[in-house]
């Protein structure tokens, strides 16, 4: 009985739909009127248009597809939209790739050249003056990346409660499956702990 009522006590208040409509109007009203956005752009119409105005606060969402089909492509595109066409702040866990390679990936996607130009060195002047217009732009942006690998979800969870205060727009981690979390024996438990972590 003691353990029931100090599980319902944890429990965050309950609220009567009295008491959340008030609250929906004004945001709906600030939508409507523009002095607030839906959500955060993705950079593609249709899909923040099945979104419902793009990616919301509290969101817990996962990209799945198979290997080599550009998980990361895209994360990488959420990043670029989220810092450099809405100047919001980002944090990224990058257990995959380390922080040269994710800025790199970046530079491609503002410069709009090929790895080549970049694993080989730039061969033509325009592309130097790309590059120095992709840095002059992009040390402005807000974003933070980690790039430790096999990372432990506990530590990202300790990382961003350190850093509240600063209140990012946009977390993201590359990526799931390399993740750890050492409470769990089997790596089913363990995916599914770590996406409660995250979530949380």
């Amino acid at each position: 009985a003691d353990e029931l009522r100090s599980l319902i006590a944890s429990y965050q208040p309950t609220r009567s739909i009295s008491d959340v409509l008030p609250l929906l109007t004004r945001t709906h009203t600030d939508v409507a009127e523009g002095r607030v956005k839906p959500g955060l752009s993705t950079g593609i119409e249709g899909l923040d248009t099945t979104l419902l105005g793009g990616l919301k606060s509290g969101d817990f969402v996962v990209i799945a597809a198979r290997p080599s089909h550009g998980k990361t492509a895209f994360l990488l595109h959420l990043a670029y939209e989220a810092c450099n066409n809405q100047r919001k702040k980002v944090f990224l866990y990058s257990a995959e790739q380390s922080t040269d390679q994710v800025v790199n990936r970046l530079a491609l996607r503002y410069c709009g050249f090929n790895a080549y130009n970049l694993v080989l060195g730039f061969n033509k002047f325009k592309n130097m003056q790309l590059w120095d217009e992709f840095c002059l732009t992009a040390e402005h942006w807000q974003l933070i990346i980690n790039d430790t690998p096999q990372i432990d979800v506990s530590k990202i969870s300790a990382e961003m409660n350190a850093l509240k205060d600063q209140k990012p727009d946009l977390i993201m981690v590359d990526y799931l499956q390399l993740l750890r979390c050492k409470q769990e024996r089997s790596r089913e438990q363990e995916v599914a702990a770590i996406s409660r972590m995250l979530k949380a």
